[in-house]
C-alpha cells in the first residue's frame, strides 16, 4: 500500500554561483490510526539526519500537544528544537500550543533563512483559519525582505489555498488524499490577503512552493 502520509524529498538550489544545493524532507500527517499517541512506523525509521532541513506540516498524532509525554515522543523523532527542523502545529495539535512551542523554541509562526532560501513557518489551526495580524505581518515582512530571484517555501498544515474550491482538483470532493478540514474551508481571507503577497514574491523572480500537511487517511502498521 502507498502510505497515506505525505513525503516529499525536495533539492533547491539556491541562487548564487557559489550556492550548493541542499536536500529538505517534507511530511505531513504523520500519525498512525493504530491506539497511543504514535506517529506511522515508518515515520519513525527515517534517518533524518540525511537532510539539510526537516520540514512537518502537522498531525502528528492524535492528539499531539494532549499531553507532555506525547510531545516529548515526538521530539525525540523530529527534534523539534534544532535548527534544522521547521515545524507547523495541525488541526491534531491543538490541545496545548504551549507544549508545542515549549519544546520548539519558537512561535507558532515564523520565517527563517537557509542557505538563501526563505521559510515560513504558518499557524493554520485558529478558529478562523484566516492569516491574520501579527502572522499576516510577518509573512508581508518575509516577502518583502525577500531577495531577488530566490526562493519562498510555506509550510502549513490546512490547505487555505483550496478555500471555496477555488481550485478544482479531480474528484475534489471525495478525495482521500484531503482531509476534510481542507476540503470544507470556506470564507478564508488567502486569496484577498495572502495571495496578493505571493505574487509579490513572483514579480521579484522569486519561485513560491506552498507545502501543507493536512491528509486523511493512515496505515495500520
Amino acid at each position: 500500500r502507498i502510505p497515506l502520509f505525505l513525503l516529499l524529498v525536495l533539492v533547491i538550489q539556491a541562487s548564487g554561483l557559489a550556492a550548493v544545493p541542499e536536500r529538505y524532507l517534507f511530511i505531513g500527517h504523520p500519525r498512525s490510526d493504530l491506539p497511543g499517541e504514535i506517529v506511522q512506523r515508518q515515520v519513525e525509521r527515517i534517518d533524518y539526519s540525511a537532510f539539510d532541513l526537516v520540514l512537518l506540516g502537522g498531525d502528528y498524532t492524535l492528539n499531539g500537544t494532549g499531553t507532555r509525554q506525547t510531545v516529548s515522543y515526538l521530539d525525540a523523532i523530529f527534534d523539534f528544537g534544532s535548527p534544522t527542523t521547521l515545524a507547523a502545529l495541525g488541526n491534531h495539535d491543538t490541545a496545548n500550543k504551549s507544549y508545542f512551542t515549549d519544546v520548539t523554541g519558537r512561535p507558532r509562526f515564523y520565517a527563517h533563512v537557509s542557505n538563501g532560501i526563505t521559510f515560513v513557518v504558518l499557524d493554520t489551526t485558529d478558529d478562523s483559519r484566516n492569516i491574520l495580524g501579527a502572522e499576516l505581518q510577518m509573512l508581508t515582512e518575509a516577502v518583502a525582505a525577500l531577495p531577488a530571484n530566490s526562493h519562498l517555501v510555506i509550510i502549513h498544515h490546512h490547505i487555505i489555498w483550496l478555500t471555496d474550491n477555488a481550485i478544482n482538483c479531480e474528484h475534489y470532493g471525495d478525495n482521500d488524499f484531503i482531509a476534510a478540514s481542507s476540503s470544507s474551508l470556506t470564507g478564508l481571507n488567502f486569496y484577498s490577503a495572502v495571495y496578493p503577497l505571493l505574487l509579490q514574491a513572483r514579480a521579484k523572480g522569486c519561485q513560491v512552493l506552498c507545502l501543507a500537511g493536512d491528509r486523511t487517511g493512515s496505515l495500520s502498521e
